[in-house]
């Protein structure tokens, strides 16, 4: 795949200059945007005319996953016949035939309570010579009418994207492409160019994320790639003028939060952060239909119930849908999570995830109490990396 740099749109010809050194990645640019957004395919049981291969009969489904420019058809396959084990295939070559090398390697996510609400695994779609990486997930029968018998799906969301740099008015940006909308086709919607303009490493900050066929406006100049769908891209400046996006507030560590009071969901303020002076605060964005949020879950209240009696507290911002409140309220009592929640059942819109600039989740920050500065978030403070981040965090309040 060749990708060129390209300076202006003022005539017929555009103006090329030097290579950039942006490359397709097959997977892990979830974990490079820091989060993402799932995608749920209806999940059936007539099976898709021609399929050959896989488990058959009671208790298996199916779901199509129409691709790439030309959307060829995808299936997945779930055997729940046996309930404590189910197994998943996933048509990864479009032929229509599901091979014993296609089954997807499933990994159970257990409540707090011990009860397994989904399983996750990936699968990746082999196109044009290329693997897509997918990430997969699906709850339980159990899991769904605790959820307010939500209807059946087999979500995924896309681990593949592009990766590099660009130049933009002679300045070099880092720059990761994504497909939101899980189609392949990055030139139509849901293509996402993410662009680390406050250069903090880190990709998905408000401001920072632009429809990837679209105009985006930089510093002044109105800018927009072209040749997603041929794989020959360029940037090029605009004929088109648009606004420039509202940047989000720094939240890198040494930086201070932005201040607000909201009700938490049993109808007391909260003054954040002035409401936890002497404490350390894990500020945690989430929702209660993000998998790796409640893939992360049992790890944070492990974590809340080592170190709050040394005065670590935790806020979290559920970014669950409206009409919601009792689910959350629910699903918080059912797995453990025994500190304040805020929810205003604004989905994305969230009004304390808009005034952070959250653009994925999960999302966490260790905050110093005291002064409402950062200290941690990101990776830092994700998975096994979370409680050292916490006893240095500890150390630095101390001193």
């Amino acid at each position: 795949m060749r990708f060129i740099v390209l300076t202006s749109l003022a005539a017929m010809t555009l103006a090329a200059s030097a290579a950039t050194d942006i490359k397709f990645m097959s997977k892990g640019v979830t974990a490079l945007s820091g989060g993402y957004r799932p995608i749920g395919l209806a999940v059936g049981d007539q099976r898709p005319a021609g399929l050959t291969g896989g488990p058959q009969g009671k208790g298996v489904s199916y779901a199509t996953l129409a691709f790439g420019i030309a959307k060829k058809n995808y299936v997945f396959v779930i055997n729940e016949t046996n309930v404590d084990n189910p197994t998943a295939y996933f048509d990864a070559n479009g032929d229509n035939k599901i091979a014993p090398t296609e089954k997807i390697d499933w990994k159970a996510n257990k409540s707090q309570t011990g009860d397994v609400a989904l399983y996750m695994g990936s699968a990746a779609v082999q196109a044009g010579g290329k693997e897509y990486g997918l990430g997969v997930y699906k709850f339980t029968a159990a899991e769904r009418a605790r959820r307010n018998n939500m209807p059946d799906k087999v979500f995924y969301y896309a681990d593949y994207g592009l990766t590099g740099s660009l130049s933009l008015g002679g300045k070099a940006y880092k720059v990761l492409i994504t497909d939101g909308a899980g189609t392949g086709d990055l030139a139509a919607a849901g293509g996402n160019l993410m662009i680390d303009r406050n250069g903090n490493g880190k990709f998905g900050d408000k401001g920072e994320a632009y429809q990837a066929g679209k105009p985006f406006n930089i510093d002044g100049t109105t800018y927009q790639l072209t040749g997603l769908s041929t794989g020959v891209i360029a940037v090029a400046t605009s004929r088109e003028t648009v606004p420039e996006q509202k940047m989000a507030p720094n939240l890198s560590p040494g930086a201070s939060v932005p201040t607000w009071t909201m009700k938490d969901t049993e109808g007391n303020a909260v003054n954040f952060p002035a409401d936890y002076k002497g404490k350390l605060v894990l500020l945690d964005f989430w929702a209660t239909w993000c998998g790796p949020c409640r893939a992360e879950l049992p790890n944070v209240v492990t974590n809340f119930n080592k170190y709050h009696g040394q005065g670590l507290e935790i806020v979290s911002i559920s970014l669950d849908q409206a009409n919601q409140i009792d689910a959350v309220k629910k699903f918080a009592s059912e797995n453990g999570m025994a500190w304040r929640h805020v929810y205003d059942g604004k989905y994305w819109s969230a009004e304390i995830a808009d005034l952070y600039g959250i653009q994925s989740i999960p999302a966490m920050f260790l905050i110093d109490g005291n002064t409402g500065k950062v200290l941690a978030s990101g990776g830092e403070i994700r998975g096994e990396n979370l409680s050292p981040a916490i006893e240095k965090a500890f150390t630095a309040i101390k001193h």
